[in-house]
């Protein structure tokens, strides 16, 4: 894909996926088969794990390296592109900084390795492969009015079971990877990433056929943290020993100047939507605007609002839905302004309303409770939930082995 490109460019963060990509261009370069040096790009805050162990990952390669630094005005532009570019297929919290790549020339390739986790580590959202069940569809925070939630959840399992279909008589986890490909990656990273190629060209790795052919044959149960620490040994060990900006130590081997003072996160989007930005979108995510559409219950999006300024750390899907729900309401006002109308056809007569999903309580306490910063953290905790963890997986693997019997 590099091949007579004059131009590359590689999205590079402080985690796994795209050290190992960077390992890769930088084996080819020195081989002479790259036209041209990449260029290594990091956006989020300077003093953020990700933006400082991407450096010296560049300077190890001998990369040019640069930052760019967010900040709440990139949301604000990222609304406006989810509504008119992507048909709010996802939320402007995951855009970043890619309009900044607007600049770049036409015939530029930028390579990204968003899918790595996916398909390498088998894991989605911090849970493995073998965590996880069959999608459900939620009425998220219950914004939805019931009938309409009854309806689309309908269709949407409707689509899940063709997926299935696909790949009939396949063990259990098969199935939940192809919906997770399906649904959450494919269905909703990749529009984000599209709007990348509409400047120039980009290319997400590990997305090859031959690639996560390979990756899927292995069991479950051995698609872990040991084959990035296998890759990066390979290709160049001192990249395993830079700190992952997940867990501040290295993968392998003797952890090499980890900085204490870095923030974990590489981003304010909470923060920005419950300072910045609060008063301004708040008068746009308008209740009465939201019920007119016939499918939101008004009282969810105020208490929505709500919990979105009592929010200061990071809590779950709760900001993501804010920031959509600004979308939408551009979105249609968007189309409406050339003259047509947006309606929607529930086929009442095949609706079946079913219960309310009313998680809003519960919701609350959980944003209350995670918001309360920790002063400390009991030295014998720690080791509690490390040997948890740890125990965990040791037996979620040999329940796996039992469960689908390694074929070869």
């Amino acid at each position: 894909v590099c091949k007579d490109k004059t131009e590359i460019y590689l999205l590079l963060t402080g985690g796994l996926d795209s050290r190992i990509i960077a390992g890769v261009l930088s084996k080819l370069y020195k081989e002479g088969k790259l036209s041209a040096k990449p260029i290594a790009l990091t956006w989020g805050a300077a003093n953020s794990r990700d933006s400082i162990y991407a450096k010296r990952i560049a300077d190890l390669l001998g990369f040019e390296w640069q930052n760019i630094v967010l900040s709440h005005e990139h949301v604000l532009r990222n609304i406006e592109v989810t509504a008119s570019e992507l048909g709010c297929m996802h939320t402007p919290e995951c855009l970043h900084a890619s309009q900044w790549l607007e600049c770049l020339p036409e015939d530029s390739l930028v390579i990204a390795g968003s899918y790595g986790d996916s398909i390498g580590r088998a894991e989605f959202g911090g849970r493995h492969l073998l965590e996880i069940n069959h999608f459900k569809p939620h009425n998220l925070y219950g914004l939805l009015k019931p009938e309409i939630f009854a309806y689309t959840s309908e269709q949407l399992m409707h689509e899940s079971k063709v997926l299935h279909s696909r790949s009939q008589g396949e063990p259990r986890y098969v199935l939940c990877e192809h919906e997770m490909q399906g649904f959450r990656m494919r269905g909703g990273l990749a529009h984000a990433m599209s709007l990348i190629n509409k400047y120039c060209s980009v290319y997400q790795m590990f997305t090859s056929p031959e690639v996560y052919s390979y990756i899927w044959s292995i069991h479950p149960s051995l698609r872990t943290d040991s084959i990035y620490a296998g890759a990066l040994e390979n290709l160049n060990p001192d990249l395993a020993r830079i700190p992952w900006a997940r867990t501040n130590k290295a993968l392998s081997g003797k952890t090499v100047k980890p900085d204490k003072m870095a923030t974990k996160q590489y981003h304010d989007y909470t923060k920005w939507s419950s300072n910045n930005l609060f008063t301004e979108l708040n008068n746009f995510i308008q209740p009465e605007w939201f019920e007119s559409t016939g499918m939101f219950h008004p009282g969810k999006i105020e208490e929505l609002s709500s919990l979105v300024k009592k929010s200061q750390q990071r809590v779950g899907r709760l900001n993501e839905v804010w920031l959509w729900l600004a979308s939408f309401r551009q979105f249609v006002e968007n189309i409406e302004s050339t003259g047509k109308s947006v309606t929607y056809d529930l086929h009442q007569k095949n609706v079946i309303s079913s219960g309310k999903v009313n998680v809003t309580n519960k919701m609350k306490t959980a944003i209350l409770t995670s918001s309360r910063k920790r002063k400390s953290i009991n030295t014998l905790a720690k080791k509690l939930r490390k040997m948890y963890r740890y125990l965990h997986n040791f037996f979620l693997k040999q329940q796996a082995i039992r469960d689908f019997p390694p074929t070869r």
